[in-house]
């Protein structure tokens, strides 16, 4: 490739910094292109960290201006938001953000500018560092089973869980990776072209576990499921998982499924 447009150059291998520039020529693109050679870069920048830029702290931005969630800190507290009484919609209007905002913030897909964390932790009635905190928030809850919030943060943080099903006087365990949380229920999503859909509708009593390598603990829960037709939860499993789209596209949206996982038992151990 280096071999491609370059003319005469092309006989004279390439050295560092570069091919040798003729004499007279000053160094950096020719005049006119500097504009277009920066907007190219930063398109390349832009493709590389999917449609993300860095801001001057390193940490990545989304286009809306949301920070990239880090790993541990949820940004948000629901549970918090949901003893206050509010919901979604009333606290997206109170920080005049959109609803999936709130959304995401919630489910560490993103993490709130610090004007909004401040606000956001007035509106709550809690310190900031509780928000960035998410042992803090498992600590308040006090030493009964998780809830499904917090079932939700252990999984992502994980990054996978195992599903056991049970059809037929077979059992099976299968890796999986998509799940959401109302904050009363988890949310499964699969493919009704696999077998793992068929197991689910002949017995939908599951047991979900997931194992945190940093801090050596299990997470299982027990319960049932059922087939979820929110168009308000499967908006919000397209925007935490946007692959989706890409995956099930045109006649393949109809193949595309969640199953709501009703909680009979959860237990950290």
């Amino acid at each position: 490739e280096d071999l491609i447009g370059f003319g005469s150059r092309c006989l004279i291998p390439p050295q560092k910094g570069g091919y040798p520039r003729p004499a007279g020529r000053k160094a950096g693109p020719p005049p006119g292109k500097k504009a277009a050679a920066g907007e190219k870069a930063a398109s390349g920048r832009r493709a590389a960290t999917g449609g993300k830029e860095k801001d001057a702290s390193g940490k990545k931005r989304s286009a809306s201006g949301e920070k990239t969630a880090p790993g541990g800190k949820t940004a948000a507290a629901p549970a918090l938001r949901r003893e206050k009484g509010l919901t979604q919609e009333q606290l997206a209007e109170a920080l005049n953000v959109s609803r999936q905002s709130v959304s995401r913030w919630e489910m560490d897909a993103a993490f709130p500018e610090t004007d909004k964390l401040i606000r956001l932790s007035r509106l709550l009635d809690c310190s900031i560092d509780f928000l960035l905190n998410s042992s803090m928030q498992t600590a308040a809850a006090g030493p009964d089973s998780p809830t499904a919030d917090m079932c939700f943060r252990f999984i992502r943080e994980c990054g996978y869980f195992f599903l056991a099903t049970c059809a037929q006087n077979k059992p099976r365990l299968r890796p999986m990776g998509m799940i959401l949380s109302d904050g009363r229920s988890l949310y499964l999503a699969t493919d009704k072209r696999k077998s793992v859909y068929h197991d689910l509708i002949v017995n939908p009593n599951v047991e979900v576990a997931s194992y945190n390598l940093n801090t050596r603990k299990w997470l299982r829960v027990s319960g049932h499921v059922v087939p979820e037709t929110s168009a308000a939860i499967t908006e919000e499993m397209l925007s935490l998982y946007p692959m989706i789209r890409q995956e099930f596209v045109r006649e393949d949206e109809l193949n595309f499924v969640i199953f709501r996982l009703c909680i009979e038992q959860a237990a950290l151990s």
